[in-house]
């Protein structure tokens, strides 16, 4: 059996030290020890970074401990273990962090609580998807596919689940909405205009491109409508589009405004502008 000791810090200063012990692998024997543990995250759970040795004063890694409170919340960490111990295995230190297991005990809230270990990979960027550099972008698609290759849906892929190293290598955090997933999205095709949700065949990842802003736009919007593209080649081609009852003049003019607009959202795209 693998117990935890976890030095819980206070507001006010000091720490209370709990012992938890590792539940989703109970043939592993050894004492672990944290020790400095910060604060990082407060909310539906608590994270800390935080350094883990083993009883021996052995340097295990640099790790976060995520712990919560509750039957509901910990059956949630539990079925996040099994992602990492099982479809994610292969992934871990690669496009998610290494995992050092589930443990569970009584903390300050004096009832069940349960705490995942992982590996500390970075930190969290400081700008949306859409705002990152195309290599970040890219980087970060492919750790997307990964993951779905692996069989896995991560069901949050937001900016709140992706850290980031000092190399700008991204690393896919927090599964405790994970579930099994048989991926069959055709292939990305950056900068190409954005298919179909339908034709492309899944929606995670087609969410994902969208926030990145991996296509180029597909349509251009005039008089509140989407338009094929062929008509952004003049402001004349694309006023034929108005009703007949338009003033000409009018439907020039807003076809001159559409066309602006939609190299504006060109522009914004290959420059990652989120502002």
């Amino acid at each position: 059996m693998t117990t935890l000791a976890f030095p819980w810090p206070h507001i006010c200063g000091g720490t209370t030290e709990y012992t938890l012990t590792r539940v989703d692998n109970r043939t592993a024997t050894r004492h672990l020890i944290v020790r400095d543990p910060v604060l990082i995250h407060e909310g539906n759970s608590t994270a800390f970074r935080a350094t883990l040795f083993r009883d021996d004063g052995r340097l295990v890694a640099d790790v976060v401990c995520k712990f919560v409170h509750g039957k509901r919340n910990f059956k949630r960490l539990r079925r996040e273990a099994v992602m990492y111990r099982g479809r994610l295995k292969d992934l871990q230190g690669k496009v998610v962090p290494k995992f050092y297991g589930v443990y569970e005990g009584e903390t300050v809230k004096k009832k069940l609580t349960g705490c995942i270990i992982t590996q500390f990979c970075g930190e969290l960027s400081e700008v949306p998807f859409f705002g990152l550099s195309w290599d970040s972008k890219i980087a970060l698609i492919s750790a997307f596919l990964r993951l779905h290759d692996a069989g896995v849906e991560h069901g949050e892929l937001r900016e709140w689940n992706v850290v980031f190293t000092p190399q700008g290598r991204p690393y896919i955090i927090n599964f405790d909405h994970a579930k099994s997933h048989t991926c069959e999205s055709m292939k990305i095709a950056v900068h190409r205009p954005a298919p179909t949700r339908q034709a492309f065949g899944c929606d995670e990842l087609f969410d994902a491109c969208e926030e990145m802003g991996l296509w180029a736009p597909s349509y251009i919007l005039y008089l509140s409508i989407a338009r094929p593209l062929e008509y952004t080649e003049s402001a004349e081609k694309l006023a034929t589009l108005a009703p007949k009852d338009m003033d000409p003049e009018a439907a020039l003019i807003e076809a001159m405004m559409a066309i602006g607009e939609y190299r504006r959202r060109c522009k914004r795209r290959i420059n990652c502008d989120w502002s």
